[in-house]
């Protein structure tokens, strides 16, 4: 599942969307609601602030189990 969102200069995560889901509704709410949750983030470092303004990640359920 690939989500896409923005991190604002105070850490807030904004416009939070899931791009691609992964064909598992109860794995893709999870990671939507982990990430809805982690807000705020700590604020990104001055020198990388548009870096951070859209913010692409995928995660996958291999990745959970470490391998």
């Amino acid at each position: 599942m690939t989500v896409r969102f923005g991190i604002q200069e105070n850490g807030e995560i904004t416009g939070l969307k899931i791009v691609k889901r992964s064909g598992d509704p109860s794995y893709d709410d999870s990671v939507f609601r982990a990430v809805s949750k982690a807000n705020p983030l700590p604020p990104p470092p001055e020198s990388y602030r548009k870096d951070f303004m859209d913010v692409e990640l995928t995660f996958r359920p291999k990745d959970l189990a470490g391998g």
